[in-house]
């Protein structure tokens, strides 16, 4: 977003909640929100309006709740899309997250992605928890990985047999169908 976007709604805000900020407090409620996109601030402005009951300003982790959901939220997501590529795609084949956050989680977990995947159910219940609980800290710290996919079985057992070889990776997450058949088409020869 830009400056002159933020300003706008902060505008809103400040008049809403009779507040006359000061220039270092407008400097870091920016900075705070800035990697919003304008329409995700302006939305997160308007469900701000529609929701608060106190008069006074609301803090910046409140407005960045209402556009992003809070972090609890976003892990119960993130492990339950692991839980969907756990079942649905399985250790052997490789993968790739949308989110970072996950590859991260999943490539330090023990065993990697295979190791997850074969999990015995009452061993999960307890990953899980730790899981969720893991999220939520990398994702508050802004944690990125530069991790380019999670190993498969069969990527472990033929990438060292054979250099060549190039693993299929399976992309989960937004987007992740419509590149698979991108692919699928462009193999096609379409």
């Amino acid at each position: 977003m830009t400056e002159q976007e933020f300003k706008q709604g902060f505008l809103v805000l400040t008049e809403m909640f009779n507040k006359n900020p000061s220039k270092p407090f407008t400097l870091m409620y920016y900075e705070t929100v800035k990697h919003l996109e304008a329409k995700d601030w302006q939305e997160a402005i308007k469900i701000t309006l529609q929701s608060r009951k106190f008069t006074n300003m609301p803090t910046p982790a409140e407005v960045l709740e209402h556009a992003q959901g809070s972090t609890e939220d976003t892990a119960l997501i993130a492990i339950q899309k692991l839980e969907g590529a756990m079942r649905d795609v399985g250790a052997y084949d490789s993968v790739k997250f949308d989110d970072p956050v996950l590859m991260v989680l999943v490539s330090s977990a023990e065993g990697g992605w295979p190791g997850l995947c074969q999990m015995e159910l009452s061993d999960w219940k307890f990953e899980k928890l730790r899981l969720v609980k893991a999220y939520k800290a990398l994702s508050m710290r802004g944690v990125r990985g530069d991790i380019d996919h999670l190993a498969g079985i069969s990527e472990r057992s033929n990438g060292g047999s054979f250099p060549e070889w190039e693993p299929d990776i399976v992309m989960i997450g937004d987007g992740a169908t419509i590149k698979r058949l991108e692919g699928e088409i462009k193999e096609l020869g379409g």
